[in-house]
């Protein structure tokens, strides 16, 4: 079991471990410099929309058929890594394992990429906003995946953060649907529960911790539409699944 401690004094004797090669690690950390280093950088060759990505090089901004047909409601998706068995293991340790302590290191790492990323630059003081987990899940859970890592990495960014989203529908998890059928599911999923004014016009971003088909942050965005329509709702995920 992980200890996560910023007592020296403890960390001497119930040391924390990395948590993809289980190392010894001191000052409350939860990734060793070696395993962040290992994580694969996010690929050139993806979707400028929906950020799925692709082998080789397409040598052109690419847009690929599914946001073609299904238009997202958000302008543009990016992801700190994509999907491996590192980064996915990170992300079942944070949500499934219930390990929020991830959430601040995952966050630094995730500041690094925003602040590499020239699209996420462009964006006019944006608003970070995690997805919403429905009352009943978070009840379970005990904490929000997307807002453990959204508001320290408004802090690292010196960004604005609202918790401006509630899910109103528990929805049948998503898993074993196709994307058109996860739309469907999450349609009217989604509220504001903030005043509109804090949101009006606005650029947004949405936070999460994995992006699998869009589905949610396409439902978030369209929500968010409603009150920022000339802003820019841009999304970004530790992984692009």
């Amino acid at each position: 079991m992980l200890r996560i401690s910023t007592n020296s004094f403890l960390d001497w004797f119930y040391p924390p471990f990395c948590t993809l090669c289980e190392v010894p690690l001191r000052r409350g950390q939860s990734l060793c410099p070696d395993c962040i280093n290992s994580l694969p950088s996010f690929p050139s060759a993806h979707c400028q929309t929906c950020a799925q990505t692709f082998d080789g090089n397409t040598g052109t901004i690419f847009t690929c058929p599914n946001c073609r047909t299904l238009k997202p409601a958000f302008d543009f998706a990016s992801a700190v890594w994509p999907s491996s068995e590192e980064s996915m293991h990170l992300v079942h340790q944070l949500k499934l394992l219930k390990r929020p302590e991830l959430g601040h290191q995952l966050a630094r790492e995730a500041a690094k990429a925003f602040l590499q990323n020239s699209r996420l630059l462009e964006l006019n003081d944006p608003l970070l906003i995690p997805t919403p987990l429905h009352f009943k899940r978070l009840r379970t859970r005990k904490f929000n995946q997307a807002q453990v890592i959204a508001e320290p990495l408004a802090e690292f960014l010196n960004l604005s953060y609202c918790n401006a989203l509630k899910r109103t529908q528990a929805t049948p998890r998503q898993a074993i649907l196709s994307r058109k059928e996860r739309l469907k599911n999450l349609a009217g999923a989604f509220s504001l529960r903030v005043p509109t004014e804090i949101l009006q016009d606005r650029d947004i971003l949405l936070i999460d911790d994995v992006l699998t088909t869009g589905a949610t942050a396409h439902e978030c965005a369209r929500t968010l539409r409603k009150v920022s329509k000339t802003g820019t709702i841009a999304v970004f995920s530790l992984v692009r699944a």
